[in-house]
This record gives structure tokens, sequence and C-alpha cells, in this order.
């Protein structure tokens, strides 16, 4: 029998359950070191700055006019209410999406995050979430106001919401090889906005854990995934089915010669795993 080398010996048996930050949702905002509330950019100022690109080009007056768009088009509004007074002309914010800027907080937020939103699409949304998640990463709780983001003018809805979710989460996921990885701070996060959307949000973070999963598994070397280790992790990440391992005796008394003759170059035996979903009763 082969012996296990020095990298198999010290191998995980199986990946790690994947480990995100808790995501709820809120009617009422909630104490958190961090609180984001966003911006957009100020509807007022871009249709006057496209006027005054049109108007330049008819007129021909670049230079004025291209100094007085430049100065206004840096102008943000805020959706909802700062618990601090901000003042986002000297604070250059654009509304942009993904950008983030930072002021000082009054108890209970440390911080007070402005968050571009842009013209709040999946898209723009996605690029928000992800942004917030980088900037608090360092921080144990971040609570984001929702209640007067209405993207398109229209009240938020589940798509929004999802892509908003894919960004905090999917920006959160770290991968190490470290024995003692470093403990990612950022463990909380509160959506504050309509509670009638909890399901949609339970079905993103489904799909992120999911696809933090599916990133372990691709990110973990290839020496270390062994069939056998796949088949154990098959058995961690699909808790709940009924999963069934064949191993290389079962596979070739169940007529999988293929797979047979393929595993049999290699000194790690080859393995089958079968999941089974009953459709949870429904």
């Amino acid at each position: 029998m082969p012996t296990p080398s020095s990298s198999e010996r010290g191998a995980r048996r199986s990946v790690t359950p994947v480990s995100l930050p808790s995501v709820g949702l809120s009617a009422d905002l909630v104490d958190a070191l961090l609180l984001a509330v966003p911006t957009r950019p100020d509807p007022a100022v871009t249709s006057r700055t496209k006027q005054d690109g049109a108007g330049k080009g008819a007129a021909g007056k670049a230079g004025a006019g291209k100094g007085a768009a430049g100065k206004d088009s840096a102008r943000a509004v805020l959706l909802g209410t700062a618990p601090v007074a901000v003042d986002l002309v000297a604070e250059k914010a654009k509304g942009s999406p993904g950008e983030v800027v930072s002021v000082p907080g009054t108890a209970p937020y440390e911080r007070v995050l402005l968050v571009g939103t842009g013209a709040g699409t999946p898209a723009d949304l996605r690029r928000a979430g992800a942004a917030l998640a980088r900037r608090a990463k360092d921080c144990a709780s971040l609570a984001v106001d929702l209640r007067a983001l209405t993207p398109d003018g229209r009240p938020l809805g589940a798509l929004a919401l999802a892509a908003l979710v894919e960004g905090l989460l999917l920006a959160s996921y770290t991968f190490s090889r470290k024995a003692e990885p470093k403990v990612r701070a950022l463990s909380s996060i509160t959506l504050v906005g309509p509670v009638a959307l909890q399901g949609h949000l339970d079905a993103a973070v489904v799909l992120c854990t999911a696809t933090a999963a599916a990133r372990d598994l691709v990110n973990t070397p290839s020496l270390e995934k062994s069939p056998d280790w796949l088949a154990a992790s098959a058995r961690t990440l699909l808790a709940g089915l009924d999963v069934k391992v064949l191993d290389e005796k079962a596979l070739a008394a169940g007529g999988f010669g293929g797979i047979v003759a393929v595993g049999q170059g290699s000194s790690r035996p080859p393995r089958l795993v079968q999941a089974t979903y009953d459709g949870g009763g429904s």
C-alpha cells in the first residue's frame, strides 16, 4: 500500500463548512459598529450636466460649460437619514456605484459609511455591497439602512436585495491554507428594510453559501483533493441529502469499468458520489 506523503498526512480530511457573515433583516435600525446609508447621483445635477453637454455642442462654449458641469456633477444625494450631519459636497461624494465615504459616527455607530448605489441597478447594488464588505471587514457588525433606497423609483424588490446581499457576502469570502487562519472580524450584517423580503434574503444567502463552497473546492490544491477527500467533502456539504459513496470495489461490482480503469493510474483509488434529493416533502 502506498505511503501517504507528508502533505497528505497533514491535509484536512474534508472541506470545512463555509463561514460567511450572518445576514438579517429588520424593520428598524439596530445597534452596530458601522452604519451604512445609501447615496446616489443627484438627478437634478445629472440632468443639468447632460443639458450643458448638449448646449456645448450647439453653442461651442466648451470651456465654460465644462468647468460648471464638472463642479456640479461631483454631488450626491442621501437616500435616508444619517445620524450625523454630512456635507456631501465637502466630502466630494458623487453617489457612483461602489463609492464609500466614511465619516465619524455617533453612539452606537463608530463610523457612518455613505455608499454610492448609482442608478440602483442590480449590478450597481452588487458593487455597492462588495465595497461595503471590504470597508467593514475589520469591524464586527454592520447595519445597512435600505428604507429610502428606491431603485428606478420603485420600492426595494427581491432582485435588488439579492444583488446587494451577493455583493456583501461574496466580497467577504476568504480562503486560507493556514492551520489557524485569521478570523474575519465582520460577523453580523443587518439590512434595515422591508421584512416582507425575508424569504428572498434567505434564498440569496443560500446561493452565496453554495458559491463560497464551490470556491473552496476550486481553491483547494489538487494534491489534497483525492477522491476520498472529495467524497468526505460531499457528505459535509450535502448534509440533509441522501449521499452514497461507491468505493473501488463497489464500482467494479456495479459495472463502472471506465472509472475503475482510469483510477488504476493513480495511487488514490476512485470514488463515485451519488446524492439524492427527495423534494423536501413538497
